[in-house]
């Protein structure tokens, strides 16, 4: 098993293959939300009149199943293989939103984990619903589920904590579990579900390990990576688009750089 390593090919065969048991301590996992859909005329309005646009809805390969029964059991067989790599007091935090969400948590209670909490990440700059036929959608939800009982739990540092821009965490407050992050996400890193640094950050912050080795199977833009090296953990991601794997690697070489010229910077001033 080779750690700071970007791994392209299927999640389920590389974890498999490379890497070992019971050797992760967090894992953060945005697993396909099963949302894809082709451009279509939306029913839209404006000043009460009807309108339809075309919008361009969310359409990507990866992310499309031809029945609930296929995303069920595809499901099944990842957790179950980063739960075999987990550590015994580590955790997964997987994403999700009322398309999957449901059926992710199913698969877990069949499954017999353990699920912590059920995290609201509240996005205060969440993009308009654009048919105006429903609620601007502002939140996603994140499973944190652990393997054991003494699971690692960051207490004392998170209720410490202070967050910029969260309007609910307070310094020396208990963290809750609804999570005021704005969706900010690095723009020179093209991806379609890209999410903030900031919410994996969170994460390691409630049950990461300084030193410690973080899991993302489905890697995406690498924000797992990113979010692992400014926490002083160490990486494994998978990814299945060889395309995403060069930005991942892009990525991570261009915030290490930041990083040096950052040092460098503040070594200037002292």
């Amino acid at each position: 098993m080779q750690l700071n390593k970007i791994y392209n090919g299927d999640a389920v065969c590389i974890l498999d293959e490379q890497v070992a048991d019971k050797s992760i301590d967090i894992a953060i996992i945005d697993p396909p939300y099963n949302i894809s859909a082709s451009s279509t005329k939306v029913l839209a309005y404006k000043d009460g009149l009807a309108e339809k646009k075309n919008f361009s809805l969310f359409n990507e390969d990866w992310d499309s199943f031809d029945s609930i029964e296929q995303y069920i059991q595809w499901t099944d067989s990842w957790l179950n293989k980063v739960f075999e790599k987990l550590k015994d007091d580590g955790s997964v935090f997987i994403f999700g939103s009322y398309h999957n969400i449901g059926l992710v948590n199913y698969v877990l209670q069949k499954q017999g984990r353990m699920i912590i909490n059920d995290i609201c990440w509240f996005k205060r700059n969440a993009v308009p619903n654009l048919a105006c036929r429903r609620l601007q959608a502002s939140y996603e939800t994140i499973l944190w589920v652990a393997k054991d009982k003494k699971y690692r739990f960051n207490y004392k540092d998170v209720k410490a904590a202070a967050y910029d821009g969260d309007s609910i965490k307070k310094e020396g407050k208990q963290l809750r579990n609804v999570w005021d992050i704005p969706t900010k996400a690095e723009k020179r890193y093209k991806h379609p579900a890209k999410k903030p640094v900031s919410v994996y950050q969170r994460c390691i912050d409630v049950a990461g390990l300084k030193g410690g080795v973080l899991l993302d199977c489905f890697a995406g833009s690498g924000t797992a990576a990113v979010a692992a090296i400014s926490k002083d953990m160490e990486y494994i991601v998978v990814e299945k688009d060889e395309n995403y794997c060069e930005i991942i690697d892009r990525r991570i070489n261009d915030y290490l750089e930041e990083e040096k010229v950052k040092l460098a910077q503040k070594a200037k001033t002292c």
